[in-house]
């Protein structure tokens, strides 16, 4: 995610990771560009789940953006 928040598209994220050796957490392969976007498709996702915080208190139901 910070090589995408520094700018560099998904091609070049996969060039750095191969240059590094840097292999998937469950296969013995590298990474491919659907795999880099799928990731950081995910990573974005659980940001917003993170941002949008729900308490709900008996009646009354509060709601938390940062």
């Amino acid at each position: 995610m910070k090589l995408h928040k520094e700018g560099k598209n998904n091609k070049e994220i996969v060039e750095i990771l191969k240059v590094k050796g840097i292999k998937r957490r469950n296969k013995n392969d590298e990474y491919s560009v659907k795999d880099v976007f799928m990731c950081i498709k995910k990573l974005k996702l659980r940001e917003e789940r993170m941002k949008d915080i729900k308490y709900k208190l008996g009646m009354w139901k509060l709601c938390r953006e940062i």
